[in-house]
């Protein structure tokens, strides 16, 4: 068990962050300390509050060496150690507005409690409220708190936990509060194990500081960011389907849903923003030709297409020839998602790179009679299963040489163009 925790997860362990006061009263005694640095500042209530302010005058160097290693870091889960009570104090200290993860938090706070409870001794974390948890504010409400800190401007998803009545429990106890504590700190700690892990990347695998919002549940102080240097996150829900947002600077956002978080389990979760240049391949022979696009092609004009080859392309309304007077040509240009004739010169390679449209996103609308369309997906399909959206109104397909009818053109590919006969006016959307 303890190894899966060491071998799962990044650890940290701070065993004293205000050297000052806990040796106030000489370096090696313990009597005599107290909450205050050397300054005589609480260090737990010099961390700016949400809106930057302090309370306690400027910050410490005790405080801003604990910012910067945090900053330096992306730590997503932890615990603050107090001692004055026996209790897990949960978010906010700060303001009685909940937590976005309130549930979560009173969840996975249970989870130390209980344990401490079960393995201390009659009474052990019973001191705020009988089930051992209290959230900050409601218990007493303080601001400029490392907790809040650490969740509000790192999202750390961090509680204090309180785990002795006496501020300065004997040395001879300590065996004691180690059993009474052990497991609930291993229990506490796997949580972090659970929840939603996964990994930000560009289209070439390389990793992306991306923000991750849970779409209707996430406010500015819960969202989530991803560790640049790897790309990776992780995001403690309580269980449910959520959709999740993704958004990178300089790249497109991406909402993933329908995301399900199950109790005690990880849910892996790997988005990849931006997509890779796609590369279509069209074979043109000498004469006439149906072809048509399922990229992207961006401002890519018809010399860049078509290079010296072309003699005329149409739509079904409009024509262009580089050898026609200028106001003759009424295609302005070649449009991505829609069927073209095209007249070549000569054999020809065509080799045009772009983003690789979404078949969704470019219904085409046909009417009664025949129609000129693109074909969209990135492989060959059955006539059947191409246009399966229309396929009750279908009558004919058509390219250039054979029909569906008799069975000759059965499958339809990307590049060509076709015409398709429809009994009604219906709208086309490639699978």
């Amino acid at each position: 068990r303890l190894t899966n925790i060491v071998n799962s997860m990044e650890l940290y362990i701070g065993p004293n962050t205000n050297p000052d006061g806990t040796y106030y009263g000489g370096n090696s005694t313990l009597s005599g300390a107290r909450r205050a640095n050397q300054n005589g500042i609480d260090l737990n209530r010099n961390y700016p509050n949400y809106d930057g302010s302090l309370n306690t005058g400027a910050i410490q160097t005790e405080t801003q060496l604990m910012m910067d290693f945090a900053n330096a870091h992306s730590f997503v889960f932890g615990i603050n150690y107090h001692g004055g009570a026996e209790v897990v104090n949960y978010p906010w200290d700060y303001t009685y507005t909940l937590h976005p993860d309130d549930d979560w938090f009173i969840t996975s706070s249970l989870v130390y409690a209980s344990k401490a409870q079960a393995n201390g001794p009659s009474g052990y974390f019973t001191s705020v409220g009988s089930n051992g948890i209290t959230n900050g504010a409601a218990w007493y409400s303080i601001a400029g708190g490392r907790q809040d800190w650490m969740n509000y401007t790192r999202n750390g998803r961090e509680v204090t936990i309180e785990c002795s009545n006496a501020k300065m429990p004997s040395a001879s106890t300590m065996p004691s509060y180690w059993n009474y504590n052990y497991e609930a700190l291993l229990s506490y700690t796997e949580q972090a194990l659970y929840g939603i892990h996964g990994t930000v990347k560009d289209p070439y695998g390389n990793p992306l500081q991306a923000t991750i919002t849970v779409e209707g549940h996430d406010n500015s102080y819960s969202i989530v960011e991803t560790d640049p240097t790897h790309g990776d996150f992780y995001r403690y829900l309580s269980p449910g389907t959520y959709n999740l947002t993704f958004t990178a600077s300089g790249y497109p956002t991406k909402t993933v849903n329908g995301v399900v978080v199950n109790a005690n389990t990880k849910t892996p979760l790997d988005v990849i923003l931006g997509e890779l240049p796609h590369t279509q391949s069209i074979s043109l022979m000498p004469g006439w030709n149906m072809l048509s696009f399922n990229i992207d092609l961006g401002s890519n004009d018809y010399s860049s297409i078509f290079g010296g080859n072309l003699l005329q392309i149409k739509d079904m309304h409009q024509t262009y020839a580089p050898a026609m007077a200028t106001h003759f040509n009424t295609l302005p240009s070649v449009a991505s998602a829609a069927g073209y004739w095209v007249n070549n010169s000569s054999s020809a390679a065509l080799s045009v790179q772009g983003t690789l449209l979404s078949t969704s996103n470019h219904p085409q609308s046909l009417v009664t009679g025949w129609n000129l369309v693109s074909y969209l997906p990135d492989t060959a399909l059955s006539i059947s299963a191409a246009l399966t959206s229309i396929y009750a109104n279908v009558l004919e397909v058509r390219d250039m040489t054979s029909s569906s009818i008799g069975g000759t053109l059965t499958t339809m590919v990307p590049g060509k163009a076709y015409w398709v006969k429809v009994s009604a006016p219906c709208s086309l959307v490639y699978p």
